[in-house]
């Protein structure tokens, strides 16, 4: 799957500023069980990406926004969110993690899945996770 260019879509400036507030406000609520370790985001390292994330034939974003976390995230320091820019950035789903290794629709069911490799350093003890994440009809 192409990246795909945002100011093609709005004007950079205003979804920068649409995605900045709606990740600030994430980050803002606090440590939760999908946003543990993240504490501040960089709107200058964002890529969006174009597809079927939550639904067949229902167009959407899949946004990935560097920032820092500690040191127990290992390199799970993005925010990841699933939305839709309609009249405003509508947000359906969002958590914290890498940048996806591969997009694209594994099990030919209509929705596009995110392939993820996280590692980590834990009190010495390195891990690598390998995923296949569907966001098909998951909502925060």
């Amino acid at each position: 799957m192409q990246e795909i260019n945002y100011s093609t879509i709005i004007s950079q400036k205003i979804i920068n500023k649409l995605i900045y507030s709606r990740a600030q406000s994430i980050l803002n609520e606090g440590p939760t069980d999908q946003v543990w370790g993240l504490h501040s985001i960089d709107t200058n390292d964002v890529k969006i990406y174009k597809g079927c994330f939550i639904t067949p034939n229902d167009s959407s974003l899949f946004i990935s926004i560097l920032g820092e976390s500690n040191g127990s995230s290992g390199n799970a320091s993005r925010l990841n969110i699933i939305a839709h820019l309609k009249d405003s950035l509508i947000i359906d789903y969002y958590e914290q993690g890498v940048l996806p290794d591969k997009i694209c629709d594994y099990n030919s069911d209509g929705v596009d899945d995110l392939f993820f490799n996280v590692n980590s350093v834990w009190m010495g003890y390195c891990n690598d996770h390998h995923s296949l994440e569907s966001f098909a009809n998951k909502k925060n």
